[in-house]
């Protein structure tokens, strides 16, 4: 694509236009049913697949790539599924046929009612699968896939630094100095 090199700033200004385009056109199909709210409540839950990610490869040693990448996959795909399609068959947009017999007419696929489970309003419902997937997803894949040299070494080094911080003390007669682009270098690299 370096043919596009030289058109960057225009590709960017298409792209913020599609953006705004699909975003009026989903606020004119999908939205209007809805009030401002529950669309606010659709866009946090689709915000919070991204917290077991981010929590496990603080605190997990044993977080990898793969596993990350699987998790938000399949919380996102079982957050669509669970919340966005019924969105758009009550808006009209999809036949309501999903929504009563589920996908493929197997009825433990129904999006409002996945694998039976009905005790739920539909957010809380989204919220409680998506999650599960995105956390069964994250620690099945970083189990099953080996992290790379580079993933353990800055695995070891970031949860490390966690468990290390309780071990600083103050020493006055320390000279203050840090090289700055030995820093640069190891931040880049982290």
């Amino acid at each position: 694509l370096g043919f596009l090199r030289k058109h960057l700033l225009e590709c960017k200004w298409v792209a913020v236009a599609l953006v705004i385009l699909f975003g009026y056109w989903f606020e004119q199909q999908a939205v209007a049913p809805y009030m401002l709210v529950n669309i606010g409540l659709i866009s946090f839950a689709a915000v919070l697949q991204f917290a077991p990610v981010i929590l496990g490869g603080i605190f997990w040693r044993g977080a990898n790539k793969m596993g990350a990448g699987l998790a938000l996959v399949g919380g996102f795909v079982t957050w669509f599924y669970t919340l966005l399609v019924p969105a758009f068959i009550k808006s009209g947009l999809l036949n309501s046929d999903l929504l009563n017999s589920g996908f493929g007419g197997i009825r433990f696929l129904k999006p409002e009612a996945l694998f039976g489970l009905t005790a739920f309003e539909p957010l809380t419902h989204s919220v409680f699968w998506s999650l599960l997937f995105n956390v069964v997803f994250f620690v099945g894949g970083s189990l099953i896939f080996e992290q790379s040299p580079e993933e353990e070494s800055q695995a070891e080094e970031f949860v490390s630094s966690l468990s290390a911080m309780s071990t600083l003390r103050y020493t006055p007669k320390q000279e203050a100095y840090v090289d700055l682009a030995v820093k640069k270098k190891e931040i880049e690299a982290l």
